[in-house]
């Protein structure tokens, strides 16, 4: 039952990693033990926003339009709403800045609905702490920060979490903290 793709991965991932001997945070065998099921046509949509991945304008309104696509199908559907959440954030970041506050709003009630639907999705708190991390939002450090933890506290392993810290820490004068947060993300 294509639903079940997550289960099927994770199954796999876990897996793999028994075979490679690797040792997975309790968290991350928590997460990989309950795959949600998923829309298959949901899938594929928020697959193929994550498919584009050069920032350009363009290719932006599309990753919009496709996760929109994907939450419109599958309204429980967590990580669409979380990278919907990164696609008006950069939108308004990158390509419209304020004072159109259309996108931080749209950013903002996505990353809500994410949450909601599943607290301990390490990707919507770490596009919590990116919108936070905006010069809209004035660069709120410390609680862009948190967020980023929060992050890791749901996913030790996230690559992005571990990135977003190092982005901050560069930012703000910590380049000792940043360049650990970038070798953990690099390992």
């Amino acid at each position: 039952d294509l639903r079940d793709v997550f289960a099927l991965q994770n199954e796999i991932a876990l897996a793999v990693a028994s075979k490679m001997k690797v040792k997975l945070h309790p968290q991350e065998q928590a997460r990989l033990a309950n795959a949600p099921r998923v829309n298959p046509e949901a899938l594929d949509l928020y697959y193929r926003g994550k498919a584009i991945v050069a920032p350009s304008d363009t290719n932006n309104l599309e990753a919009i339009r496709l996760y929109k696509r994907a939450v419109e199908i599958s309204k429980d559907f967590a990580p669409a709403w979380a990278a919907l959440a990164g696609a008006y954030i950069l939108r308004f970041y990158a390509f419209e800045p304020e004072p159109d506050k259309r996108w931080a709003g749209d950013a903002r009630d996505a990353v809500d609905e994410a949450i909601r639907l599943d607290p301990n999705l390490a990707e919507a708190w770490v596009q919590y702490g990116r919108l936070l991390w905006t010069p809209g939002k004035n660069f709120q450090h410390e609680e862009s920060l948190k967020l980023f933890y929060r992050a890791l506290k749901s996913n030790p392993s996230s690559v992005n979490a571990l990135y977003r810290i190092d982005w901050v820490y560069n930012h703000t004068g910590f380049f000792d903290e940043a360049m650990a947060k970038r070798k953990a993300a690099a390992a």
